[in-house]
């Protein structure tokens, strides 16, 4: 979690997400909890707010 928490500010906060839930192998999961969609990913101004959503699905998924 603090490793998604402290994304570096030069990347894709959904694409750094995106690959840190691949490397623990759930893309399925993702996909099924529609993760990724509803959410402007781009806009720092909703960071906070999808931290708590990414929170909680890990602490539901692992």
């Amino acid at each position: 979690m603090d490793d998604i928490r402290n994304a570096p500010r030069y990347c894709s906060f959904y694409s750094y997400v995106s690959n840190k839930m691949a490397d623990l192998g759930l893309q399925r999961k993702v996909k099924e909890a529609k993760l990724f969609e509803n959410d402007d990913w781009s806009n720092l101004a909703n960071r906070e707010s999808l931290m708590s959503k990414i929170e909680k699905f890990l602490l539901e998924n692992t």
